[in-house]
This record gives C-alpha cells, sequence and structure tokens, in this order.
C-alpha cells in the first residue's frame, strides 16, 4: 500500500504538518512595504506656490523641442497626406499643451501627460532598434533612450510631490 492510502495515527507530541502560515508572511511583507512607503512620503516637501522643480522645467523644453521638431519633420517630408498632417497637427499640440501646463505652474495633468508621450516614445525607439543598419544609428538611439528615460525617472518624484496635499 502507498503512503497516502494509509491513515497515520494522531500524535500529540508531532507539530502540526505543513509550511508555516503564509498569511503572517505576506502581511510582514505588506507592513515593511507600508513603512518604506509612509517614510518616502514624509520625506517628500509640498511644492511651494510658483515652485516649479528642476526635473519639470528639464520636461517642458523637451517637449517644445520635441513639437519643434515634429513640425519640422514633417515639413520636411515628402508625402504629406492628410492623415500624416493630422497626426503631426494632434501630437504638436499635445506636446505644446505639456509644455504650457509645465511651464506655467507645473500642473499635474502636464506632467502625466508628457510621461505618457514619453512612454511612447520610449516604445517607438526601443522597437526602431530592430531595424538599424548601422552602428551609430543604434548609439543614437541608445542615447535618445538613456535621456528620454533619465527625464522620465526624475519626473516620477515631481510628480510625487505636484499631488502631495498641503499639510496644516
Amino acid at each position: 500500500m502507498g503512503r497516502r492510502s494509509r491513515k497515520r495515527k494522531p500524535s500529540a507530541a508531532r507539530p502540526p504538518a505543513g509550511p508555516p502560515d503564509k498569511n503572517a508572511a505576506l502581511s510582514e511583507r505588506y507592513a515593511r512595504s507600508r513603512a518604506r512607503d509612509d517614510e518616502a512620503r514624509a520625506a517628500l516637501e509640498p511644492l511651494a506656490d510658483g515652485e516649479r522643480p528642476g526635473a519639470v522645467t528639464v520636461a517642458a523644453i523637451v517637449a517644445i523641442v520635441m513639437a519643434v521638431a515634429n513640425v519640422a519633420a514633417a515639413v520636411a517630408g515628402e508625402a504629406l497626406g492628410s492623415q500624416a498632417t493630422s497626426f503631426t497637427v494632434l501630437s504638436t499640440m499635445i506636446l505644446l499643451a505639456c509644455a504650457a501646463g509645465m511651464w506655467f505652474g507645473a500642473r499635474y495633468w502636464a506632467v502625466l501627460g508628457f510621461m505618457m508621450v514619453l512612454v511612447f516614445q520610449i516604445l517607438s525607439l526601443s522597437f526602431a532598434l530592430i531595424r538599424v543598419r548601422h552602428w551609430w544609428g543604434a548609439l543614437i538611439i541608445l542615447v535618445v533612450l538613456g535621456l528620454l528615460g533619465w527625464i522620465f525617472f526624475r519626473l516620477i518624484r515631481a510628480l510625487a510631490r505636484i499631488q502631495m496635499p498641503q499639510r496644516p
């Protein structure tokens, strides 16, 4: 007979079989995570009136440069169809709105919107690495990816400070 098919006799000296309580370990990890989050929130200082973090200023300038480059690329392109023109106008308006919102008052929606633009730009450049033909083209794309990733990372803390309510 197999081991599983036999019934075991209960023994008072033997501890209960099975792994330790998983819920207790999980709740301990959540408690440590909550403590780290609370500590990080306590270290943040809310923005003063009219204050704009340096990362938001850099992001506003990058958004303007991207909008100008977008228009220049559309004008320099040979095939300007109605769909390409409407996409260029729409993306340029989004970039300019984000730049204005970040420059004049560091608005939460503007920083979050620009971060979404950065995500799409990072993804499209990552896919562009697949079709690179020269090593220097890959190097340029990797440098741009690094800079966009750095801006995105720096905007995370700035976004936390922007959304932070004023303390009494």
